[in-house]
């Protein structure tokens, strides 16, 4: 498996350089197509008050939009050609839920690449965004963090274990990138029902396909296993982090709390998800 694929979602969001240069770099590593993807919301307005909002400041809110999609398109295509990706890449356009749109246009791909929303900045993206690309699309997802800087990705790959099918399926996914790390590390936080040595079975899967791998084993009785996974990251100068999403129902991890939801909200590093 490689991906041949990648489709990366284009804002103004305060991760969009870093964003488009990594999936930029993805492609050239991997020969792989490249499709930018703009959305515009639909625009709703309050129920009976539509009619009260003038016609010049819909088509005002309207020409704004199409400024902003406009503006995106010239810088993607301008990466394009600094790249020499021109002749493999492809400009699409949607209009409706961001979420939503991003997910069926990522069907067609192998990797889709998003941003984490800045809390600190209005960029017209719900926190939820990764959620919900991540449990429609059917494909891995690669979320970049709005503080990340570095264009290029994969060297030091740590994997959140746990023998879920999420995680399984989360290793499986990535395995183009484990391949082409210099290292990866297996944790397996909390290990419980996964085997005498919690691990071992999935390092030994990963170091049949050549993956060069190390494993470890955490019990997290203080702090959360995200806290762990982000600790860990940081500790061993992780530049990706692999895992299943949402081995729980987002509905209990929203509630109760959960690894998927913590990481998503606090990530260091880009996070490769799946579902």
């Amino acid at each position: 498996m490689t991906f041949k694929s990648i489709l990366v979602f284009t804002d103004r969001g305060t991760s969009a350089k870093a964003r488009l240069a990594l999936a930029r770099t993805l492609a050239e590593n991997f020969d792989a197509h490249i499709v930018g993807l703009a959305v515009r919301p639909t625009q709703i307005y309050p129920m009976g008050f539509v009619e009260m909002i003038p016609q010049d400041v819909i088509n005002s809110i309207s020409a704004q939009n199409e400024e902003v999609v406009a503006a995106l398109r010239k810088s993607f295509e301008a990466a394009m050609v600094a790249s020499g990706l021109s002749a493999k890449s492809e400009w699409r356009e949607a209009i409706g839920d961001p979420a939503q749109q991003i997910a069926v246009h990522g069907r067609y791909s192998d990797l889709i690449v998003i941003g984490q929303p800045d809390p600190d900045v209005q960029s017209g993206l719900a926190t939820e965004l990764a959620d919900d690309v991540v449990l429609q699309a059917g494909r891995p997802i690669l979320v970049i963090p709005y503080t990340q800087r570095e264009t290029s990705i994969g060297k030091r790959i740590m994997v959140a274990w746990n023998g879920s099918r999420e995680a399984a399926r989360a290793v499986t996914d990535a395995m183009p990138l484990l391949k082409r790390a210099t290292s990866v590390d297996v944790v397996a936080a909390n290990p419980d029902g996964i085997g005498d040595e919690p691990g071992a079975d999935i390092g030994k899967f990963l170091a049949r396909h050549g993956v060069t791998v190390e494993v470890s084993h955490t019990l997290t009785d203080d702090i959360s296993i995200g806290d762990e996974l982000l600790n860990r990251t940081a500790d061993r100068n992780i530049d990706m982090l692999v895992m299943g999403a949402y081995g729980h129902s987002r509905f209990r991890e929203t509630i109760l709390g959960g690894a998927t939801r913590h990481i998503l909200r606090h990530m260091t590093v880009p996070t490769f998800l799946s579902h």
